[in-house]
């Protein structure tokens, strides 16, 4: 990518999500926030962060509630934080290569509470002709991460076939109010936000009462070494717990 792709209306991006849980329908484990996760007997679903960039998106997301002083039971600050999450960790019963075979996983009936997209919950709930609604519920932790959904084409594909203006439309096209009120019936959080406040589509997305973005940590360069690097304290940690 040789042009400043994110020199758009919304910064590169064409719609957000949020880090949610999927429970059993009902709740029956009463799991409402993070702390929850944490608990005796509470089998988590999450995938293995050293290979899924959407495990990065959880853990970032428990990680950050906690930091932020939002995780009953743990101290605000980084070190709280990574306490809360080598307890969660100590929960997981599964790390799945990547995001979509952590879901899968729970819908067949594995542990009682998986964390993914918000956009995954939503679409999997939704009938299709392939396949039933997932039968989960969605829960909304108090304080979660805000997952950006950038887009850019590459430039060097696109003049190498000869598709740039195709390219370059549909990318516009992705911010269009046409396609961002098509996105949100799929569970992305519209970045157009006169979309956003549209009434059936306010209702799909509820309010989160803390969202932060991965500036809280220094931006993906500082993450990528800081946590999930060969040293990165979260590799170390999975290592010391999973030893892997």
């Amino acid at each position: 990518i040789t042009h400043d792709w994110k020199k758009t209306p919304y910064n590169g991006l064409f719609a957000t999500s949020l880090a949610v849980f999927v429970v059993r329908t009902g709740n029956p484990k009463a799991i409402h926030d993070w702390a929850d996760l944490a608990k005796p007997e509470i089998d988590v679903l999450t995938p293995n962060p050293t290979t899924s960039g959407g495990a990065q998106w959880n853990i970032l997301a428990a990680y950050g509630a906690a930091k932020r002083g939002n995780v009953t039971g743990y101290d605000k600050g980084d070190d709280g934080a990574l306490k809360f999450v080598g307890d969660l960790f100590k929960n997981v019963s599964v790390l799945d290569k990547d995001a979509q075979s952590s879901i899968l996983n729970f819908e067949r009936g594995v542990g009682d509470v998986a964390i993914t997209y918000e956009t995954d919950a939503i679409f999997n709930r939704q009938a299709t002709p392939q396949a039933a609604p997932a039968d989960f519920e969605i829960v909304y932790p108090t304080s979660t991460i805000q997952i950006e959904l950038p887009v850019a084409l590459i430039d060097e594909n696109v003049d190498k076939h000869g598709v740039r203006p195709a390219a370059e439309a549909f990318v516009e096209f992705l911010t269009s109010p046409e396609a961002q009120a098509v996105l949100a019936k799929y569970g992305f959080r519209p970045v157009d936000p006169t979309i956003a406040k549209q009434d059936e589509i306010a209702k799909q997305f509820p309010t989160v009462k803390d969202v932060f973005s991965v500036q809280e940590f220094g931006g993906w360069d500082k993450i990528a070494t800081d946590f999930f690097g060969d040293s990165g304290k979260i590799t170390q940690l999975l290592t010391q717990i999973k030893g892997q």
